[in-house]
């Protein structure tokens, strides 16, 4: 039996499209990356309730890439001068998290929302007038 020779060539352009191949990967690393990074959606509506007070609506919902994570969502509410107005647990699933509260004592300004689990924290902010 006649053994045979296998000679491979690789020409500039084979080594070319390879290296373009190899670039295109790398530039897209930091994509792939962040599509796979915890995410915690946070948004809060602020409605007047009664004569003098306002329903605070907070919800979200913790991701990674396309799937939503079931957990359990610190809630932390500060009003302008940093004192604490509301906290609460929510357990975030497939329809999210929500935690509703009452101001009846509305300090003018900017209140700071605070959601924490063990994977990722969020802030977002809303603001207040006297009624």
């Amino acid at each position: 039996m006649e053994e045979k020779e296998t000679i491979i060539e690789i020409g500039t352009r084979e080594i070319l499209l390879f290296l373009v191949i190899i670039a295109l990967l790398f530039l897209s690393l930091p994509f792939v990356l962040d599509f796979f990074r915890p995410r915690l959606n946070l948004s809060v509506e602020v409605r007047k309730f009664g004569g003098d007070a306002f329903l605070v609506n907070i919800t979200g919902k913790v991701t990674v890439g396309i799937n939503v994570i079931d957990k359990s969502v610190g809630i932390e509410v500060r009003d302008p001068d940093n004192n604490l107005v509301w906290i609460d647990i929510a357990e975030s699933g497939k329809d999210g998290f929500c935690s509703v509260f009452l101001i009846g004592d509305v300090k003018r300004g900017e209140y700071v929302v605070y959601a924490t689990t063990d994977i990722i924290s969020e802030k977002t902010t809303f603001r207040l007038a006297n009624p």
